[in-house]
Protein backbone atom coordinates (compact mmCIF):
# COMPACT_ATOMS: atom_id res chain seq x y z
CA UNK A 1 0.00 0.00 0.00
CA UNK A 2 1.38 3.61 -0.96
CA UNK A 3 -1.00 5.65 1.28
CA UNK A 4 -4.33 6.23 2.55
CA UNK A 5 -6.65 8.87 0.37
CA UNK A 6 -9.62 10.14 2.34
CA UNK A 7 -13.07 11.72 0.51
CA UNK A 8 -15.04 13.89 2.97
CA UNK A 9 -17.59 16.46 2.79
CA UNK A 10 -17.46 20.30 3.18
CA UNK A 11 -14.32 22.16 3.16
CA UNK A 12 -10.76 21.47 4.30
CA UNK A 13 -8.50 23.98 4.29
CA UNK A 14 -5.48 23.88 2.14
CA UNK A 15 -3.37 25.52 4.17
CA UNK A 16 -3.75 24.37 7.60
CA UNK A 17 -5.17 21.19 6.82
CA UNK A 18 -8.28 21.45 9.21
CA UNK A 19 -11.77 20.22 8.12
CA UNK A 20 -13.97 23.58 8.37
CA UNK A 21 -16.89 22.22 7.55
CA UNK A 22 -18.34 19.07 7.62
CA UNK A 23 -21.59 18.29 6.06
CA UNK A 24 -23.49 15.83 8.25
CA UNK A 25 -20.59 14.99 9.71
CA UNK A 26 -19.64 17.27 12.89
CA UNK A 27 -17.92 15.26 14.36
CA UNK A 28 -14.79 16.16 11.98
CA UNK A 29 -14.96 20.01 12.07
CA UNK A 30 -12.02 21.54 13.53
CA UNK A 31 -10.17 18.64 13.40
CA UNK A 32 -6.87 17.82 11.34
CA UNK A 33 -7.24 14.17 10.49
CA UNK A 34 -4.42 13.87 8.38
CA UNK A 35 -2.46 15.08 10.97
CA UNK A 36 -4.15 12.43 13.31
CA UNK A 37 -4.16 9.61 10.98
CA UNK A 38 -0.06 10.01 10.06
CA UNK A 39 0.47 9.72 13.28
CA UNK A 40 -1.01 6.09 13.08
CA UNK A 41 -0.24 4.82 10.02
CA UNK A 42 3.35 5.02 8.44
CA UNK A 43 1.66 6.36 5.15
CA UNK A 44 1.35 9.24 2.96
CA UNK A 45 -2.25 10.46 3.72
CA UNK A 46 -4.35 12.98 1.66
CA UNK A 47 -7.43 14.29 2.19
CA UNK A 48 -9.86 15.72 -0.20
CA UNK A 49 -13.36 16.90 -0.32
CA UNK A 50 -16.03 14.52 -1.86
CA UNK A 51 -16.90 16.75 -4.75
CA UNK A 52 -13.60 17.05 -5.89
CA UNK A 53 -12.91 13.67 -5.62
CA UNK A 54 -16.00 12.74 -8.02
CA UNK A 55 -14.91 15.07 -10.13
CA UNK A 56 -11.15 13.36 -10.22
CA UNK A 57 -13.12 10.02 -10.74
CA UNK A 58 -15.11 11.20 -13.40
CA UNK A 59 -11.93 12.90 -15.73
CA UNK A 60 -9.62 9.38 -15.04
CA UNK A 61 -12.07 6.51 -15.39
CA UNK A 62 -15.58 8.26 -15.94
CA UNK A 63 -17.91 9.97 -18.55
CA UNK A 64 -15.47 12.77 -18.47
CA UNK A 65 -12.72 10.88 -19.81
CA UNK A 66 -12.88 12.99 -23.47
CA UNK A 67 -14.23 16.28 -22.08
CA UNK A 68 -12.12 19.59 -22.38
CA UNK A 69 -14.55 21.07 -19.71
CA UNK A 70 -17.52 19.67 -17.43
CA UNK A 71 -18.83 20.10 -14.39
CA UNK A 72 -19.73 17.59 -12.14
CA UNK A 73 -22.10 18.17 -9.38
CA UNK A 74 -22.78 15.95 -6.06
CA UNK A 75 -25.67 15.77 -4.31
CA UNK A 76 -26.25 13.82 -0.84
CA UNK A 77 -26.73 15.78 2.56
CA UNK A 78 -25.36 18.84 0.81
CA UNK A 79 -25.10 19.78 -2.80
CA UNK A 80 -20.86 20.16 -3.55
CA UNK A 81 -19.08 19.57 -6.84
CA UNK A 82 -16.47 20.83 -8.87
CA UNK A 83 -15.65 22.47 -12.48
CA UNK A 84 -12.64 21.17 -14.34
Amino acid sequence: MLGVAISLPGFINPYTGYSEQAGAVTALINQNLKNLLEAKVPLRVEIENDGNCAAIAEKTSGNAQNCTDFICVTIGTGIGGDFC
